[in-house]
């Protein structure tokens, strides 16, 4: 069984929360018993949309896209932006790339996001700016892409290590995120880094890559590891706190921020990273907790046969998890690096 339901310790935040932003307020602690009845008691329907989604079998419930209700949505997202009193980070954009913000290509991106429930897309567009000015700074975050030059000095060494990456897509156009915990940074200091990274690798696949348009509408699939055998030994607590951290700020940033939705969360684990995820899974939220899935690591043939099952092929899998692809991720920023270098000195000449 995928879930891995034995019984694991699990340890309470103690302390005072009034000092701490949205993502590490103390939530009830929730355990894989408690997530496994979370989606048993989801209505039929909403658990076949589920189930279709994370196998990628049918996708007859899209909604269908026609210029007449593509129109009306902005039309109403517009009206709603209107109607939000607190929305400065916005409001500059407006001012200083009103094109691009106001652009139906932008826009999109957002309403496809909350299944063009413009009054959500309005509030996760102005969240957007206040998190972009918020991890970014005011100097860089208003410009229509994130670009390598964008980090800052201290993200660098976490930023090669490359800890998400964006693999592409499947054969029914769903993005591939990997998440490597082998290759991230987990000092403290640099969680923000690690934001940073994920925020650079969404934002180049849903509103650069030649597959924009198709992750926005069937959205995305993370496959998650620690990158560990079973043997390996168990984590600090301090770590177990950091990746807490890293796993409430993605979370709050796909499900309030972010222009992206996740359709499945696979995670291959080993027992001690089992431990860390029960204790972090009261910060995925209720609406992505019912797509994890969990799966022994050290079981790599079985994992590859169930991922194929879930319509995930060995070619877009990377070979950390057992797959064929071998993803260079330094010599992709080095190459990302060069061609931003090249594009801000063009854009300077100008």
């Amino acid at each position: 069984n995928s879930y891995f339901l034995q019984s694991v310790p699990s340890f309470t935040m103690t302390a005072s929360s009034s000092w701490m932003p949205l993502w590490l307020q103390p939530k009830p602690q929730i355990t894989y018993e408690q997530m496994n009845e979370e989606i048993d008691s989801m209505p039929d329907e909403h658990k076949h949309k589920v189930m279709r989604e994370m196998y990628g079998i049918d996708f007859q419930d899209r909604i269908e896209e026609t210029e007449e209700l593509i129109n009306y949505k902005l039309y109403r997202l517009e009206e709603e932006l209107e109607l939000i009193e607190e929305k400065e980070s916005y409001e500059t954009a407006l001012f200083i790339m009103y094109e691009f913000v106001q652009s139906a290509k932008f826009r999109l991106a957002f309403l496809r996001a909350d299944n063009f429930d413009e009054r959500s897309a309005a509030r996760r567009i102005c969240a957007y700016w206040d998190r972009r000015v918020e991890l970014f700074g005011a100097d860089k975050a208003f410009k229509p892409r994130i670009s390598t030059l964008d980090f800052k000095e201290e993200d660098l060494e976490a930023v090669m290590l490359g800890g998400g990456r964006f693999l592409g897509v499947d054969a029914t156009g769903r993005g591939i995120l990997f998440n490597c915990r082998k290759y991230h940074d987990m000092r403290l200091s640099r969680v923000d880094s690690m934001t940073r990274l994920y925020w650079f690798v969404l934002h180049q696949a849903v509103f650069e890559s030649e597959h924009s348009e198709s992750v926005q509408k069937k959205g995305f699939i993370q496959l998650a590891t620690d990158g560990r055998s079973r043997g390996a030994e168990m984590p600090t607590f301090s770590t177990f706190q950091r990746m807490k951290i890293l796993i409430s700020q993605f979370y709050h940033d796909s499900e309030y921020a972010f222009p992206v939705k996740f359709i499945a969360l696979h995670n291959f684990v080993n027992h001690w990273f089992r431990l860390e995820s029960e204790h972090a899974l009261s910060f995925w939220g209720r609406s992505l907790r019912t797509r994890l899935r969990f799966y022994d690591i050290a079981q790599q043939e079985n994992n590859l046969r169930e991922l194929a099952d879930c319509g995930i092929g060995r070619a877009i899998i990377p070979t950390e998890l057992g797959g064929m692809l071998d993803f260079d991720w330094s010599e992709f920023f080095r190459n990302q690096v060069l061609l931003d270098m090249m594009q801000a000195s063009s854009s300077e000449q100008k």
